[in-house]
């Protein structure tokens, strides 16, 4: 099995210059080996050391050979004497060559394997072959390699002579070590010597790597030099140089990565003091730079750095260079013992600003007052040098005692018993928080408190009551100073409301504990009445909560789980309906006077022939956390006023109030126009109405704007808003017959126009005396009004409106106060940049600012200022700080300098942010692991089935991982309940084995 030399092996080891040999180290010994042929003498392990003395391709025993050929997996791991970087092995193959896929170098530092080459084994036709391996230069010495070799994919015994090692590079020189900052990129790695004696068709490729770690490519860095972005950790950095399908690597270099802190990190045994170059002190244009700590409550900085010189100089600075002028201090801490607090300034250069949990607090020298801090309060004392000798000294002192809290108001039916009162927050503050010692005390309505015997620990579990009680608990500290916590009220009710009452036109709504739909094993606890023929139950209470939070609920409180609740009502406007039933958690069963039409979910029925004498029930059974429905009841028989060749005609609605529509018909039964009082009690309301006629002929014109409108004139007024503003806007439906409208469109010589070009005029002014021909400007444009089919020959359209008087529709628009062209709302940097623009404002006192988090509930949240009257464009903008978490929805309330006002379109954001509540285990039997976002929750509570709280957490534990113990808890179903800092409720369920 013995041959010569190929002709290419021989090509290649003549090339091999004589320098270059000198370059190629070989093993001193094999290490370590998976098998061999022999232990000793030919074929064995060891023959894999030393120079290659193997000549030509063949069996030969002065190589290594496996135990059995194509066996398994084989490597050999051999040593090298005078450990050195390399980026060149060489595998002398001697017998059947391919098999090697695998290349490792010892990593002395961290004593690990790290690959440097990896490929397919496949059988290689040429025998021997010297199998070159090229890689970048290694970072470390090294002394140890180990090859690997998939032995069953290359046939026959893959024997190997010898194994070489070399460091070859012509990759230039990058320019030397360097520190950095945290906060800030090291300088510019410049080029020393460019690659491949400066040929200018070298192709660059920067890399980095950290300690022990493998060097990866950067990104887009294929010049000459890089500049590197700021480090999180000491990197070192070669340049990659190409040339002619060859690749070397430059010089190496180091960046000690100098730590400089987190800002974010508020530490709760003493003060981090964190350093920013800035010129102001709301660090808005902050650089941040550093910090040191110091234990202890009070501190003074000039025990720490000198006046004229910059907070870097204190003992433990981390982080990099101030400047001597234009930097703020930032002291931050909390973890402070519960207590009232006043914050004191000895001494101070420079301007100062104190804040708690983010507010800045009044005052800014001598005794500013911080108010009641928990171990959980932010404290932050920002000092801005503007003259190079700032400094400050403050002593923190505690101020009088604080009874705490013990919880929230309860509802309870009679001779239940409350659930305990929690602390909440324990007494702290007075002279000797430690020596605080508890009493409780009732009182019953306009009497007197008494001490409770025997109830003196934080907490107390009150007996069954009988009728109504407050509780509070007396605090005392070791100097018989007193305080007292907040009163909980705990309200004994009785069943009320008789449920074979059917509402009288209106809903009586039943609520039962107990989910059986066939009413047979509930328990009754009360009811509350609603209006309308259209019911959204969500916004009579909020998920989570169950009929008995509604407003005007008489009667015992009802589980916020497993309940079930029935809408009762009698008599309807006669006629024929439609219920549609669009929402609906979790089942519902409807009964018309004694018949169930439907059980199940969503549906759309057809209820013929009801009127004042019809009962309909619906029913709602609870089977998961929420239950609510959403229906309506839409006439399906009427039709729309004709022409009447009479002057200005009256009619009235009387008792308009709640949430449905009230209808205006014409004494026959058809319709004029429709309210909806949207909440507000509009009392009786007056419509004076006029049709101008048939034909294109009588289509009424506006003398002052030139407009015509369609051939119908409104005006109402309400009994209990004569001349005022409603609280909330009302809804009105005018109608209109086809026919009018193509009157209309030969009149204004436009038989394209369309239903959706139409607009709703409001006029309010003198001569609001059904006529239009009078009215001054025309009125103001009601935003985007609806438009659908009515009848098969009729329309309305649909507006909100904040006060009556005259309505008219055309289309276009009349003279509008305020033309705004575009809201928008952008999520910047943790706030919500909100902008408009407008081109035309008449009288425009300025505009509200509205948010909400369900698109449906809006809040104030800001005004500015209009510009009055103007024909040029404006441009405006709000910033919204502290937007909440998940979606945010805003609109604008436009209002003049007569307070009337138009809302704009909404725009809705998200920030992002959601917050993390899970629990473990579930079901639990022992002890339940709560994690959570600790910076953004407020509190966490646990609730039984009847919404009363178990377990509380106010935020004192600052841990994201909190443990409860459960073992006393009855088995069932419970609620973990999670408040976040903006209010928003979150909850997950368990089960207690």
């Amino acid at each position: 099995m013995k041959q010569l030399y190929s002709s290419l092996i021989f090509i290649f080891l003549f090339l091999l210059s004589d320098a270059a040999d000198a370059q190629i180290k070989y093993a001193t010994r094999v290490t370590a080996w998976s098998s061999q042929n022999r232990a000793t003498g030919s074929w064995s392990a060891s023959n894999a050391a030393g120079a290659p003395n193997v000549v030509g391709c063949g069996d030969n025993g002065s190589a290594w050979a496996s135990g059995a050929a194509d066996n398994r997996r084989e490597f050999l791991e051999l040593e090298y004497s005078d450990p050195a970087p390399i980026s060149r092995v060489f595998i002398h193959e001697t017998y059947y060559p391919g098999a090697v896929d695998t290349v490792y170098v010892m990593n002395p530092s961290s004593g690990l394997w790290e690959k440097v080459y990896e490929g397919t084994a496949a059988a290689f036709p040429t025998c021997p072959r010297v199998f070159s391996v090229a890689f970048p230069l290694t970072a470390f010495p090294v002394s140890k390699l180990r090859i690997a070799l998939n032995s069953p994919a290359v046939t026959g015994y893959n024997e190997i002579d010898a194994v070489g090692v070399a460091a070859y590079t012509d990759g230039g020189a990058i320019a030397g070590n360097q520190d950095a900052c945290s906060s800030a990129p090291p300088a510019l790695f410049t080029n020393l010597e460019s690659a491949f004696s400066g040929n200018a068709a070298a192709v660059y490729q920067w890399q980095d790597s950290t300690e022990s770690g493998s060097w990866q490519d950067i990104a887009g860095a294929m010049t000459a030099t890089y500049q590197s972005p700021a480090l999180t950790q000491t990197t070192w950095f070669r340049r990659k140089a190409t040339l002619a399908g060859v690749t070397e690597y430059s010089t190496i270099i180091k960046v000690n990565y100098l730590p400089s802190g987190d800002p974010a990190v508020i530490p709760t045994s003493g003060w981090n003091f964190y350093v920013y170059q800035s010129k102001v002190i709301n660090l808005s244009t902050s650089v941040y730079k550093g910090f040191y700590s110091r234990t202890g409550l009070n501190f003074n900085t000039r025990s720490d750095w000198n006046a004229g010189v910059t907070p870097i100089t204190a003992t433990g600075y981390l982080g990099c260079t101030v400047a001597n002028n234009d930097f703020v201090l930032a002291a931050r801490r909390k973890g402070l013992p519960a207590g009232n607090y006043v914050l004191q300034v000895l001494e101070s250069r420079g301007t100062l600003r104190v804040y708690v949990n983010g507010v800045e607090q009044s005052g800014s020298s001598g005794a500013i007052s911080l108010g009641p801090l928990t171990p959980d309060s932010e404290v932050e004392v920002r000092l801005m040098d503007v003259s190079g000798d700032a400094y400050m000294s403050i002593e923190m002192r505690a101020g009088a005692i604080n009874g705490g809290d013990i919880g929230e108001p309860q509802n309870i039916c009679l001779n239940e018993t409350p659930a305990a009162f929690v602390n909440n927050i324990a007494a702290y503050g007075g002279a000797a928080p430690a020596t605080i010692v508890y009493q409780w005390q009732d009182s019953l309505a306009g009497a007197s408190w008494i001490n409770i015997p025997g109830a003196t620990s934080a907490t107390y579990q009150a007996g069954a009551l009988s009728q109504t009680k407050w509780f509070r608990r007396k605090a005392s500290d070791n100097t018989n100073a007193t305080a007292y916590s907040d009163e909980v009220k705990v309200n004994v009710a009785t069943i009320q409301g008789d449920t074979s009452v059917f509402g009288n036109n209106a809903w009586n709504i039943y609520a039962f504990n107990g989910n059986d739909i066939n009413l047979v094993t509930n328990s009754y606890r009360g009811f509350y009445t609603a209006t309308g023929l259209n019911i959204v139950t969500s916004d009579h209470w909020n998920y989570f909560e169950s009929p008995s939070s509604a407003t005007g609920y008489v009667g015992c409180p009802v589980n916020f789980d497993n309940f079930l609740f029935s809408l009762r009502r009698q008599g309807f406007p006669a006629g024929n309906y439609r219920l549609n039933i669009t929402v609906v958690e979790d089942q519902v069963m409807v009964i018309v006077n004694g018949v169930v039409m439907h059980t199940g979910g969503t549906t759309s029925l057809a209820l013929s022939g009801l009127d004042g004498n019809s009962k309909v029930e619906l029913r709602v059974r609870e089977t998961t956390s929420t239950s609510r429905i959403t229906f309506e009841f839409l006439r399906i028989d009427y039709s729309i006023a004709d022409f009447v060749a009479t002057g200005c005609r009256t009619f009235t609605a009387n008792n308009v109030k709640g949430t449905e529509w009230y209808d205006i018909t014409d004494g026959t039964g058809k319709l004029l126009a429709s309210i909806h009082p949207n909440g507000n009690d509009l009392g009786t309301v007056t419509l004076n109405t006029r049709h101008y006629g048939l034909g294109a002929a009588n289509i009424p014109t506006n003398t002052v704007n030139r407009k015509k409108y369609l051939p119908r004139y409104f005006n109402f007024n309400s009994s209990k808003y004569p001349s005022a503003n409603f609280p909330v806007p009302v809804k009105v439906r005018l109608y209109y017959k086809n026919s009018e409208f193509e009157d209309y469109k030969t009149a204004i010589e436009k038989p394209a126009t369309t239903r959706g070009e139409l607009g709703v005029a409001h006029y309010s002014g003198s001569w609001e005396d059904c006529e239009m021909s009078n009215n001054t400007a025309g009125g103001e444009l009601l935003g985007s009004p609806a438009n659908a089919d009515f009848t098969a020959d009729g329309f309305y359209l649909e507006g909100s409106t904040s006060s009556f008087s005259e309505f008219g529709s055309l289309e276009g628009s009349p003279t509008l106060p305020v033309k705004l062209t575009r809201f928008r709302a952008e999520m910047q940097n943790n706030v919500v940049k909100l902008s408009w623009a407008t081109v035309q404002e008449l009288d425009n006192k300025g505009f509200e600012i509205l948010r909400s988090t369900d698109g449906k509930n809006f809040v104030k949240i800001g005004w500015v200022d209009g510009h009055g009257t103007t024909n040029d464009v404006k441009q405006y903008a709000f910033t919204d700080v502290a937007p909440a978490a998940g979606k945010n929805f805003y609109r604008l309330r436009q209002v003049d300098i007569d307070n009337n006002s138009a809302f704009s379109d909404i725009a809705a954001v998200s920030t992002g942010r959601m917050l993390k509540l899970t629990l473990s285990p579930n079901p639990v039997e022992n002890v339940l692991y709560i994690e959570h976002d600790a910076k953004n929750i407020s509190s966490l509570r646990i609730l039984d089935m009847q919404g009363r709280p178990v377990w509380r957490n106010e935020g004192q534990n600052p841990s994201s991982l909190i443990t409860v113990p459960v073992q006393q808890l009855t088995k069932g179903m419970y609620l973990l309940e999670a408040l976040d800092k903006q209010g928003i409720r979150h909850t997950e369920k368990f089960l207690k084995k």
